[in-house]
């Protein structure tokens, strides 16, 4: 009997083994992900079974028997390989994923004898050095995959050392003030967390972005900035920072105005007394931040994936970086979002960015939108952020607002935290700590807002608990010294 007249080693228990701990376990699933190839496997059909699971744990999905019955037949395979029934068999094969690693080394000891029997089967056709050097080949690739395991896992043996501690405290921003006072809290960024800033829609997400990025530059003259932009155009950002630098009333529109005088070149829209003001401001705002590479601004359509790569790019080439600003999460989005519901993309979104402040060290600031929930800021929650799933878990500080202009959502009108309403509109955005990993929650202040210069910062300080509230007028975030 030849060779070719033998079946080639394989084990199919031992495939359908870690299949059905891929199924059912999320760190078998991540072990065998990252050590096997469709390659080690004998069956053609737990190829194709291991290539989607393969493929939704690349890309930071769940993989479970329903997502990968409905990923087989998006794929029109589901047929192929045997139906639903087989999935469910393969998930109640499983054993103990305890074993994962074992079952995996058999997998690879059995691809390494099939490729020397096909090598001993093809050898009449080969030189004895051919032979040797595809044997030789084939043992490196085992002894390589057999090291993978050993590779991801071997450094929880080791113990920690001191100057790993002092590496990872150095590599991670303490925090980064900007200028600006929440209650009796000097407000800092965290670094190496995540900061959500929530408000409903139209409240000044933006805005309040943009005043705590000028308050990082403000406050700490050898640090730069980056703020991307999902919504609104790099144009239209760079003149928004440059209102609220100016911080003066320039004309009875002062957005549309500089937005003029970018187009046509001229001052024919601002008030004649404040033409100086704004062309001596804006020389100093190009000169010390955009020219100087402090404030960076870009408008992005890069995925979640994308995103956190550009990050971790910037953070290995500039040392410099204080902060990093997005505008805004819910129009972040996953390079393949699959059948995920929205809610799950942006818990997955928070996770990449979470996990990327993690290794940069960097504070990462998003601004969000709260749902139809929120009808007052009476409301104000961190589980009404709009799709949030479990993102409110995820962020280390959580700044809910509302703009007091809006008189709320409903029949009631916009009721504060205890119980008054307020029936006129006020130049007021009151900001509450809904969770603060460091500082604790529940501190709320009044800060004061000019709409049309664009500006926030702490000028009213009034307290809604005087607990937490102390007014500090001189704590201002909306000016860079110039």
């Amino acid at each position: 009997m030849t060779l070719k007249m033998i079946e080639a080693p394989n084990s199919q228990e031992t495939e359908m083994m870690v299949l059905g701990c891929m199924l059912t376990g999320e760190e078998a699933l991540h072990i065998a992900a990252q050590s096997l190839e469709e390659q080690n496997f004998y069956s053609d059909v737990h190829k194709t079974i291991f290539g989607v699971l393969k493929k939704a744990h690349h890309q930071n999905k769940p993989a479970d028997v329903h997502l990968v019955c409905e990923e087989l037949k998006r794929l029109d395979k589901l047929d192929k390989v045997g139906g639903p029934a087989y999935v469910v068999e393969l998930a109640q094969y499983a054993g103990t994923s305890a074993y994962i690693e074992e079952y995996i080394d058999q997998l690879i000891d059995q691809t390494t004898r099939r490729n020397l029997y096909e090598i001993a089967a093809n050898s009449s056709l080969k030189s004895t050095e051919e032979i040797r050097n595809s044997i030789v080949k084939k043992f490196d690739e085992a002894i390589r995959k057999k090291k993978s395991i050993d590779s991801l896992y071997r450094h929880l043996l080791d113990p920690t050392s001191e100057q790993e501690i002092i590496d990872e405290v150095r590599n991670t921003s303490p925090g980064i003030r900007v200028g600006m006072s929440i209650g009796n809290i000097d407000l800092e960024l965290p670094g190496g967390a995540i900061t959500i800033t929530a408000g409903p829609t139209s409240h000044g997400k933006t805005t309040l972005l943009i005043n705590l990025a000028i308050g990082v530059l403000n406050q700490n003259p050898n640090k730069s900035v980056y703020f991307f932009t999902y919504e609104e155009s790099k144009a239209s950002i760079v003149s928004l920072f440059l209102n609220t630098y100016v911080g003066k009333e320039i004309s009875n529109n002062n957005r549309r105005s500089i937005e003029s005088f970018f187009r046509n070149g001229n001052c024919k829209h601002i008030k004649e007394d404040s033409i100086q003001l704004f062309i001596n401001d804006k020389r100093s705002f190009f000169t010390s931040l955009i020219d100087s590479g402090r404030l960076n601004i870009h408008y992005s359509e890069m995925t979640a994936e994308q995103l956190c790569q550009a990050i971790k790019y910037l953070q290995k080439n500039r040392e410099d970086i204080g902060a990093v600003f997005i505008d805004y999460m819910q129009l972040l989005n996953l390079l393949d979002s699959g059948r995920l519901s929205r809610q799950e993309q942006l818990k997955h979104v928070c996770l990449m960015l979470k996990d990327c402040s993690v290794e940069t060290g960097l504070p990462i600031v998003l601004g969000a939108q709260f749902n139809r929930q929120v009808t007052c800021e009476a409301d104000l929650s961190p589980i009404y952020i709009s799709e949030a799933g479990d993102i409110e878990r995820i962020a280390s500080l959580i700044l809910g607002f509302w703009n007091r202009n809006f008189l709320g959502f409903s029949r009631e009108g916009n009721k504060t935290k205890n119980g008054n309403t307020i029936t006129e509109p006020r130049q007021e955005i009151y900001i509450e700590v809904l969770k603060g990993r460091k500082i604790g929650n529940g501190h709320s202040c009044i800060l004061s807002f000019k709409g049309n210069e664009g500006k926030i910062d702490n000028t009213l300080a009034n307290s809604i608990s005087p607990k937490y509230c102390t007014p500090n007028p001189e704590k201002s975030l909306g000016r860079i010294t110039k």
